[in-house]
This record gives structure tokens, C-alpha cells and sequence, in this order.
């Protein structure tokens, strides 16, 4: 997440002056149409993961948004922002600097993202799968995208995706770690006017 300061009054103004990407219309027939009508009903929430065997899913030592720890299992109700975690290879070793800014928290009319990966960003590309998980034993985390569960969860459905299902992998720009925060926000900058 952006910390707070320039760069998230940047990404909240409603006039997007970072240029950056909103939610899309799903196309028809897609990965993120499918995903997106499971969103729909509300009783679900999404899991991405490099992993496409996962059975049951137990809660394991994480850092919320905020630097929170806790033992849980992590969702969203977003299904984009779990297709980035799913697409992008966890066995490279790659950092990721991300955000999913719903329309809950934001009062835009739609969720607005940024996605950068540490590394060349056309070599950090996985299959994977995002999961559809039920939605009883989540609570909201620290920001109304991500959701956690201290309790073990099955899977409802297991869906496969890959670079070409996520419609913002040619949005996916490279950060390095550690750097200033004016840096961060120069990148931020130009990954959206380079559009």
C-alpha cells in the first residue's frame, strides 16, 4: 500500500491524475468475467496463488495492509487484485508493491489499482489459480480489499489463470526495495503517464 502522504492523496483524487487503472469491463467469456459474476452474489471472496492444489487453506503468520500481524488466511473481495498474486512467480523470489482501492473506501465509482513487481516485470509471469473461497469466516483486515479468516477454509472452486487472464499485465511496472518514498511516487508517477 501507499503510504500515507502525496502519493495517497495522489491515487484517491477522482479526477485519477497517476493515470491509474480502474476496473474494467470484463470481457465476455473471460477469466475475469467468470470471476467477476462470482463477485457479484457477495458470499464469496478470492485467493490468488501460484499453487493450483491447494485443498484447504490454514491460517498462517501474515502482515495485514497496515503491518498488522496475524495468523490467518488472506482474501479479497476483488478478483483482480487476486489474479495479480496468482500471475506473478512467488518461487522467483520477487517483491511486490501493490494496491486494490475499492469503491467502499475510496467513494469513486470504480476500484482503482496500481501492481509493481521487484525485477524485470516481463520475466516475474506465472500460471496459477485463483481461488473462490466462501466468505462466512472472513472479517475485513485493515482496508476493505483485503479480508482474513482465523479459521482453516475450503475451497469452493479453483479457477486457472495466466499472464494473458490479467488485464493489467501490461500495466505491471518495476520498484526497488528499499528506496525512498519520493522514488516509489516518481514510479508510480511514470507508469501511468507512460501510458
Amino acid at each position: 500500500m501507499v503510504a500515507v502522504g502525496l502519493s495517497e492523496w495522489l491515487v484517491r483524487r477522482p479526477a485519477n491524475p497517476l493515470r491509474l487503472p480502474e476496473s474494467p469491463v470484463p470481457l465476455p467469456r473471460s477469466v475475469h468475467a467468470r470471476l467477476a459474476e462470482a463477485a457479484s452474489h457477495g458470499d464469496v471472496v478470492f485467493h490468488g496463488s501460484n499453487a493450483r492444489t491447494i485443498e484447504v487453506f490454514e491460517p498462517r503468520s501474515q502482515l495485514t495492509a497496515h503491518d498488522r500481524p496475524v495468523t490467518a488466511v488472506f482474501a479479497t473481495p476483488d478478483p483482480i487484485w487476486a489474479m495479480f498474486f496468482a500471475v506473478t512467480d512467488t518461487g522467483r523470489a520477487i517483491g511486490r508493491w501493490n494496491m486494490c482501492l475499492l469503491p467502499a473506501e475510496s467513494g469513486l465509482p470504480r476500484a482503482r489499482y496500481f501492481f509493481a513487481v521487484r525485477g524485470e516485470p516481463q520475466t516475474v509471469w506465472a500460471d496459477g489459480a485463483v481461488y473462490v473461497l466462501p466468505r462466512d469466516t472472513f472479517v475485513a483486515s485493515d482496508i476493505p480489499a483485503e479480508w482474513i479468516s482465523f479459521e482453516p477454509v475450503r475451497p469452493l472452486e479453483v479457477i486457472p489463470v495466466g499472464r494473458d487472464d490479467f488485464p493489467f499485465a501490461d500495466r505491471v511496472f518495476r520498484f526497488n526495495h528499499p528506496e525512498p518514498e519520493w522514488v516509489r511516487l516518481a514510479r508510480l508517477v511514470r507508469s501511468g503517464w507512460a501510458r
